[in-house]
């Protein structure tokens, strides 16, 4: 369902607990919502400068990964069967071409999104997303309209993991490569080369993630 009027904007979370730490909000998750891709200056404050028309796609989400969740870093849907596969992030993404996954709200504040609470993942449009700490973990250079997948992390709990890399061929396999194109989760709006492996270096994605 996509929400007319959303909870909250980018950069903001909603409260995922009661005072007696009941869940709650559970009738919002999963919606989905799109925003403006304006340019994003401390937290959810926006300047007036529209970068593009093409919109920000979101989905609702809670984070249950039993700790905090930082911004710019992918987000494993949770993968247990039922409902949950359409409404938790349990942790980082950490396999390489893994899916589904959403792109944790690169404008939440520093401390990320607390356990439990509810967030942004963005699905669709042009946001950054932050880059593996190792040129290997990149898959080669990144080149304008290259092709980009999940890269491959250590554990969903590391801040370290959650990163985008290059796509790269595996082998010719016909169901493999189904399985490698539902993994691709955009296209690299600029370029980055396996030398950028300064924490904290980004690159824009104009993303179009299946859930």
């Amino acid at each position: 369902m996509l929400l007319s009027a959303p909870p909250m904007s980018l950069g903001q979370v909603l409260d995922g607990k009661d005072a007696d730490g009941n869940l709650t909000n559970e009738d919002k998750l999963g919606m989905l919502h799109t925003f403006p891709a304006e340019t994003f200056t401390g937290g959810p404050t926006r300047s007036k400068t529209l970068k593009t028309g093409k919109a920000i796609v979101a989905v609702l989400m809670r984070n249950t990964s039993g700790g905090a969740l930082l911004p710019k870093r992918l987000g494993q849907i949770d993968r247990t069967a039922g409902y949950g596969m359409t409404k938790n992030v349990d942790g980082y993404s950490t396999t390489n071409n893994n899916r589904p996954v959403v792109l944790i709200d690169p404008y939440l504040p520093a401390a990320g999104v607390a356990d439990d609470d509810i967030f942004w993942g963005i699905i669709g449009g042009p946001a950054p997303v932050l880059l593996p700490l190792t040129g290997a973990g990149m898959n080669g250079d990144i080149a304008v309209n290259g092709l980009l997948v999940a890269a491959t992390g250590t554990t969903t709990g590391a801040t370290t993991s959650g990163r985008i890399s290059n796509f790269t061929a595996v082998t010719a396999d016909t169901t493999l490569a189904i399985q490698i194109a539902a993994g691709i989760l955009g296209r690299a709006m600029s370029a980055r080369t396996t030398g950028e492996t300064t924490a904290g270096t980004e690159i824009l994605v104009d993303w179009a993630i299946r859930l």
